[in-house]
């Protein structure tokens, strides 16, 4: 896998061999070996970053957003992903996936409130079940400003959304 995520000639969008980084680096963790982990974060991270530089509208780039957000926050390197988030939310502002990505990363660095408020964006532009993960984001985040009674409301209005209705055909 490292052979061929690292041949330039593979034929590999940017995507699948960020993959393939991905399994490497969670090999690697499994396996107890950090600093390999380490090592192909940055190296998918420079794959994703190259892709995103060549895209050809910022819309097209945030396709990278979520796999560099992972990259980024693995490595701790917050300062840029803000700035990626936030460019791809002035990008696409009726989206819910930058601000939910955003309210992740606030957490990550402990700007409780303003993670609040991009979870609370996120939700009112997502619909459906896509809103589940953020209900639980969104409990997390109230859950660290001591808000548990709000972060339990949280979880069960998550709950209700993929709670079939008593009646309603399975």
């Amino acid at each position: 896998l490292e052979a061929v995520v690292r041949d330039p000639q593979a034929p590999l969008l940017p995507d699948d061999r960020s993959d393939g980084y991905g399994t490497l680096t969670e090999l690697s963790e499994a396996l107890g070996d950090g600093a390999a982990a380490e090592r192909y974060t940055q190296e998918r991270l420079a794959v994703l970053e190259t892709a995103a530089a060549q895209a050809k509208d910022p819309i097209a780039a945030a396709t990278y957003d979520a796999h560099r957000l992972e990259c980024y926050r693995r490595l701790k390197r917050y300062a840029p992903a803000e700035t990626m988030l936030l460019s791809s939310q002035r990008a696409m502002p009726q989206d819910y996936n930058p601000p939910a990505r955003l309210a992740r990363l606030y957490l990550d660095m402990g700007r409780l409130d303003e993670g609040r408020a991009a979870i609370e964006r996120a939700i009112s532009l997502a619909q459906g079940p896509r809103r589940v993960s953020m209900y639980e984001l969104r409990a997390n985040l109230l859950h660290a400003l001591g808000r548990t009674q709000e972060a339990i409301d949280s979880l069960e209005s998550a709950i209700r959304l993929v709670t079939p209705k008593l009646g309603a055909p399975a």
